[in-house]
C-alpha cells in the first residue's frame, strides 16, 4: 500500500533538477514510516540520507548517515525531504537541522495530512525559515519552507532537548537512560511491565545457578527496561538489540554507566539479523506499526526471526495488543503458542517448538 505522503514527495524530487546532479546536494531524512522512499531510492546516487532505522541504513547504504538524525556534517545543502513521523519533539528536531544545514535559498519539503498537524508545522516554521509555500492534494499537504535569512534562533522550534540523554527514574536501583525519539522513553510501557509479571511467574522453578548460565534476548529492547529487569532477576547472558539509534545509544549509555557496570552485548540490528547465534530465551515487546498503520508483513517478519533465533526447546515470551493474530502467522513457525493472560487489552504468548 502507497503513502500518498511519500508518493507526492518523490513526485516534487523527479520534478526538480536536483536528481541529475552529479554532486548530491539533497538530503532525504528516513525514518519506519519511508518503506515506499526506501524502494524508489535504492539506486539514486545523487541523493544522501540519513535515517534512525538499521533496516533503513542496510538498504540504502551508500551516502548514507545511520545515527538519531544528526544533521550536523551537513552544510550548504540545496534541499532536504521529509516525511512527517508520530513524535512532535522528532519533526521539530528535524525542522530546526534541515535549518542549520541549508543553505540561503534551500529548501525544506516536507509531507504529511491534515490530522498529523502539517498545517501546525508549517506555521512555526515559517518563522524560522522565512518563507513558505503550501499545497493540498486530497488529504495530503506538501509544504516548501525556503530558507531567506540565516540567524533566527528565537524561533527555533521546541525538540525538548532532543539530542541530550537524561536519566529517567526507570528502575530501582539502576542508573536508566532515555530520551525523546525512544518508545515510551519516559515511562514503563504497560505491555512490557504485563509480559515481564508473565514471565517471571512462568519460569519460577529456573535456578540461581541455570539463571547464570541461560542465554537470553531482549528483541527490540527500547530504553532496556526487559534488560535490565532481566539481570536484576540473576540471568548473566544478556543480550539487547534495537532497530533504532536512539535506543541503542540510550541503552549503552545505561549499561556502561558507573553505578551500573553491565556486561550487556548491545547493538543495532533489524531482528537480530546479523547474528546467527540462538538463545534459551527471548522476550520481546515488538512494533507491530509501521508508521502510523499496523504492519501484517512486520509481524511475520518477527515471528520468522524468533523462529530462528531460539534454541529448539527455548522459549519466546511475547507481548501484543489483543487484536494481533499473532496465533494466526505464529502457528506457520512453531508447534505451541500458549496464551498466558490477556489484560488491559494486551496478551501475552509463549511460543516454543
Amino acid at each position: 500500500m502507497i503513502d500518498p505522503c511519500q508518493e507526492l514527495l518523490l513526485n516534487q524530487y523527479r520534478n526538480t533538477d536536483k536528481c541529475t546532479e552529479s554532486d548530491p546536494s539533497t538530503l532525504w531524512v528516513l525514518d519506519e514510516n519511508s518503506d515506499y522512499l526506501t524502494r524508489n531510492l535504492r539506486n539514486d546516487k545523487n541523493s544522501l540520507y540519513v535515517t534512525n532505522r538499521w533496516d533503513i541504513h542496510t538498504q540504502l547504504n551508500q551516502h548514507g548517515n545511520f545515527s538519531d538524525y544528526d544533521l550536523t556534517a551537513y552544510r550548504e545543502l540545496d534541499t532536504v525531504f521529509f516525511r512527517l513521523c508520530k513524535e512532535k519533539a522528532v519533526v521539530h528536531h528535524i525542522i530546526n537541522q534541515s535549518f542549520n544545514a541549508l543553505k540561503l535559498g534551500g529548501q525544506l519539503i516536507l509531507t504529511g495530512e491534515k490530522n498529523e498537524g502539517v498545517k501546525t508545522y508549517e506555521k512555526k516554521a515559517k518563522a524560522l525559515f522565512g518563507s513558505s509555500e503550501i499545497k493540498k492534494s486530497k488529504n495530503t499537504y506538501l509544504v516548501v519552507l525556503t530558507k531567506t535569512q540565516s540567524d533566527h534562533a528565537e524561533n527555533l522550534l521546541d525538540d525538548q532537548d532532543y539530542c541530550t540523554l537524561r536519566e529517567i527514574d526507570g528502575l530501582a536501583n539502576y542508573q536508566c537512560y532515555s530520551k525523546p525519539g525512544i518508545f515510551g522513553w519516559n515511562k514503563i510501557d504497560q505491555g512490557s511491565k504485563l509480559l515481564l509479571e508473565q514471565f517471571e511467574s512462568h519460569t519460577q522453578m529456573i535456578t540461581k545457578e541455570e539463571k547464570q548460565s541461560l542465554s537470553v534476548l531482549d528483541l527490540g529492547c527500547g530504553w532496556g527496561y526487559l534488560s535490565l529487569s532481566l539481570h536484576r532477576l540473576g540471568y548473566v547472558h544478556i543480550d539487547a538489540t534495537d532497530n533504532n539509534a536512539a535506543a541503542v545509544n540510550a541503552l549503552t549509555a545505561t549499561a556502561t554507566a558507573k553505578e551500573n557496570n553491565l556486561a550487556f552485548s548491545i547493538w543495532a540490528d533489524h531482528c537480530a539479523e546479523s547474528t546467527d547465534k540462538q538463545y534459551d530465551l527471548i522476550l520481546c515487546n515488538p512494533p507491530f506499526h509501521k508508521g502510523f498503520d499496523h504492519s501484517y508483513p512486520l509481524t511475520d517478519t518477527f515471528l520468522k526471526a524468533l523462529k530462528r533465533l531460539i534454541k529448539h526447546n527455548g522459549k519466546v515470551f511475547l507481548v501484543a495488543n489483543q487484536f494481533i493474530p499473532v496465533e494466526k502467522f505464529g502457528q506457520s513457525y512453531f508447534k505451541t503458542i500458549q496464551t498466558l493472560t490477556t489484560e488491559n487489552g494486551f496478551k501475552v504468548l509463549v511460543l516454543a517448538n
